[in-house]
């Protein structure tokens, strides 16, 4: 049977953290219901002492709200229900909720922080949301030294700490992760004392300049990155003397990057040796494609890219998906419309990636004509079966 997210909120829901200490499924769990739309529902910042129960959710008039994004829809609800019906997280209190978007400024942020039945607290950070000026924010991690999201981690940690008394756990989802890695590996020697460990469910990492910056002592070894086997999220810029879990996924390329395809073992991942050697591949040269640029070339790029997508009228991608026709149109119009020079930015760009396609296959021909040769042995032995 392959287990998921849900059947372990099924399995151990009446398990307290008393009974069963908090562990990395916890984590993905909790992320994953901070997708949701709670924004209406969850007190923030402004009202210092109220919280809500998953059941004061559930009762809200605006409930329904929670699953607008009919792509989860189904898994959304039943991962609800599952935490709610199990006394391992319907005691729990939700509070400090936090929901930015500034498209003037390119920028998306939300967290909320959950305390759990044992007076720990756990931080936790959004990952990108259907919003398109989510997504231009991530580009911008590719080209900028720090974002506003970022900077809007860190002080959120601060708030989080001055309000609460006790230790916390940090964590988040893609973009997530790399903000709860932010804010810690940002925070001062006082508020990391009180940081019991850093979960980076399949977040992105960080530029060269800016991991050089961080002063990782007492947070590198509470760091905890996990990625699934065919990854895509979390390697990029992947810190190579960071380690990393693999755990196995459903779904082919981007799919397995959705929590709810992320296999669960008893009270822990289903763990794999490493991620795919072809993805290795492709990741490797999207790294170096990004490292080739220098930031202006990058910056140039991902304007251009997303003017195109502006091109749409689309705000977020569920709006995109919906008029596909007529948002195709528009990127296509868009595109059309460009000026020469902006037409070559796109054209050196990907000139670019082929280049850094080119030299990482010089660079890894030996290791990639084992990996081939040793699947189609495996597809031998199988065809004898």
């Amino acid at each position: 049977m392959y287990e998921t997210i849900i059947s372990y909120c099924e399995k151990y829901g009446n398990k307290d953290f008393e009974e069963l200490p908090f562990n990395e499924v916890d984590s993905l769990c909790l992320c994953q219901l901070s997708y949701m739309k709670i924004d209406s529902i969850v007190p923030s910042p402004d009202e210092p002492h109220a919280f809500v129960r998953l059941a004061d959710i559930y009762a809200h008039p605006e409930y329904d709200k929670l699953f607008i994004d009919t792509r989860f829809d189904t898994n959304n609800r039943a991962l609800f229900m599952a935490m709610m019906n199990g006394k391992r997280f319907n005691t729990m209190r939700i509070s400090l909720h936090v929901d930015l978007i500034v498209e003037s400024a390119e920028t998306q942020f939300s967290a909320v922080t959950y305390k759990l039945s044992n007076g720990i607290h756990y931080v936790c950070y959004r990952g990108t949301d259907e919003t398109f000026v989510g997504w231009k924010e991530d580009f911008n991690m590719a080209f900028s030294k720090i974002v506003p999201c970022q900077a809007s981690a860190k002080d959120y940690l601060k708030l989080a700490v001055s309000r609460f008394r006790g230790n916390f756990y940090i964590g988040g989802h893609s973009k997530g992760g790399n903000l709860a890695v932010y804010a810690a590996m940002t925070s001062d020697k006082k508020l990391r004392d009180r940081i019991i460990k850093v979960y980076d469910h399949d977040g992105p990492g960080f530029r060269q300049d800016i991991l050089e910056s961080f002063d990782s002592e007492g947070i590198t070894e509470k760091l905890e990155k996990t990625m699934p086997h065919d990854a895509i999220v979390g390697m990029l810029f992947q810190n190579p003397k960071q380690e990393y879990e693999v755990v196995e996924s459903r779904g082919l390329n981007i799919q397995q990057h959705d929590p709810f395809n992320w296999r669960v073992d008893g009270t822990k991942f289903y763990k794999v040796k490493d991620i795919f050697k072809t993805r290795q591949f492709a990741d490797g040269t999207v790294n170096r494609w990004i490292l080739a640029m220098d930031d202006e070339q990058k910056y140039n790029f991902v304007e251009a890219l997303y003017s195109i997508i502006e091109g749409s009228e689309a705000k977020t991608l569920l709006a995109f998906t919906k008029h596909l026709k007529k948002s195709l149109e528009g990127c296509f119009k868009a595109f059309k419309n460009m000026d020469d020079e902006t037409k070559n930015v796109l054209k050196e760009t990907v000139d670019i990636l082929i280049e850094a396609g080119k030299e990482n296959l010089k660079d890894n021909v030996d290791e990639l004509r084992g990996t081939i040769q040793e699947n189609v042995e495996t597809l031998k032995k199988e065809l004898k079966k």
